[in-house]
């Protein structure tokens, strides 16, 4: 199997409830990622006959017969990994996600993502999921020629990615979301000297729409480039530029409350945003989120935290790097799963997994302030488990019962100091 499957949902509390989540850590060689499902529970008893802490650690392929399984609301990926050590392609990496999906296909039908999360732009974030993708863009594009019989310049207009969604009109729905995308552009901490990795060359800002991403395809003979690293043109037969292969959403202010579950509209983010200021500007707290959300009836994944700055941070006050930060995992996404409360959102807010990329301790501290004490039933060590992230406050504050370190044993993670603290809180 290559994925590892945590259900975000497994709590009593969360049966009456219409849906379920199901969150897959995948299996790469190194580096982080995982895939998301928000699901609709069709047939309750089923799910109050199976999905119980006792069975909690059963996939559901182990629980139900593949026929049986329908109700796929939206599917979210999150990073994507890379190869290990000091390798480039991102080849092993793409592999482990594909034969995931392979799987869960079987289970859920066809997956489509709403979102892709790059949490932040270092290469074991981002390799396998870039790779999967500009494979899946060379099929598309050698059919178009091939079997279409298609100028470069036709069959490049009108290349759609397998793992994307499209409108009616050929739209592609699908947003990629990302603390800085251009950093030519980024204007945070304006009296560093540094500026983060925007993202990786391969992808740019498309010139007519700002919104849209275009992708670069490099190919050596039939197959595509795999080597991620900057390098001369000289060394391959084709670079096309494939437009508009995705949408994308940057920078904290429209980061800020954004639900992956959901496909990203503009407009009634915007309006749900003015009431008081953005949202990013107000000192809102957990449980009146809650109450403000639009369409509250079903969980939402919702983005918490970007480029130093949680929800309910004072934006007039500019954050400050740690020293022993780099400023790409610094600014990092935080993501939370909220679920709807089923009374007062004062006495019942509910989360039941977070992740903040390799977030350092005082974002997150902070966002365990704004928590106010609930509960966060999943927690993802942020930065791999390294000593910088995940404070011991941090963990008595959300409670977890379950906790992630992905694929660790690389540059000292996970750290000693944090292995020890879990070891000691799981025995309180």
């Amino acid at each position: 199997m290559s994925f590892n499957k945590i259900l975000t949902s497994d709590d009593p509390k969360y049966w009456s409830t219409d849906y379920v989540v199901e969150s897959f850590q995948i299996a790469v060689p190194g580096g982080d990622c995982s895939i998301h499902l928000l699901i609709n529970k069709n047939d309750t008893d089923f799910w109050t006959r199976n999905i119980q802490p006792n069975s909690s650690n059963q996939s559901l392929r182990q629980l139900v017969d593949a026929n049986t399984r329908e109700g796929l609301i939206s599917a979210v990926l999150v990073d994507g990994g890379y190869d290990g050590g000091a390798k480039w392609t991102g080849v092993r990496a793409a592999n482990a996600i594909r034969d995931a999906l392979e799987d869960l296909t079987a289970t859920y039908g066809e997956i489509k993502f709403t979102s892709w999360v790059v949490s932040h732009w270092d290469r074991d974030h981002y390799s396998g999921s870039i790779r999967m993708i500009l494979d899946d863009l060379h099929v598309q594009y050698t059919k178009q020629k091939n079997e279409a019989n298609l100028t470069d310049g036709d069959a490049k207009n009108r290349i759609k990615s397998s793992y994307f969604m499209y409108d009616d009109a050929g739209k592609c729905l699908t947003t990629l979301y990302s603390p800085v995308f251009d950093n030519k552009t980024w204007k945070r901490m304006k009296k560093s000297k540094w500026k983060p990795k925007g993202a990786h060359w391969l992808l740019t800002r498309n010139k007519t729409h700002s919104d849209l991403v275009d992708f670069l395809l490099l190919c050596t003979g039939k197959k595509p480039f795999q080597d991620m690293r900057r390098m001369k043109f000289k060394d391959v037969d084709l670079a096309v530029k494939l437009p508009g292969i995705c949408r994308m959403c940057e920078n904290y202010e429209n980061l800020a409350g954004v639900d992956f579950f959901s496909v990203y509209d503009e407009e009634k983010m915007q309006n749900w945003k003015k009431g008081g200021g953005g949202i990013h500007e107000r000192q809102i707290t957990f449980t009146k989120l809650l109450e403000e959300l639009p369409n509250p009836e079903k969980p939402r994944f919702l983005c918490v935290g970007a480029e130093g700055y949680v929800l309910g941070d004072n934006m007039a006050q500019v954050v400050h790097r740690p020293s022993e930060a780099t400023l790409e995992n610094f600014i990092s996404i935080c993501s939370l799963i909220v679920w709807p409360p089923t009374q007062d959102p004062k006495t019942d807010a509910r989360a039941s997994y977070f992740s903040g990329g390799d977030s350092f301790n005082n974002t997150e501290s902070k966002l365990a302030t704004w928590l106010a004490g609930t509960r966060v039933r999943v927690i993802k060590a942020s930065h791999h488990g390294a000593r910088s992230s995940t404070p011991s406050a941090m963990l008595e504050s959300m409670k977890p019962s379950k906790f992630i370190i992905s694929a660790g044993f690389e540059h000292g993670h996970p750290s000693k100091s944090l292995c020890v603290l879990l070891h000691i809180l799981n025995n309180c």
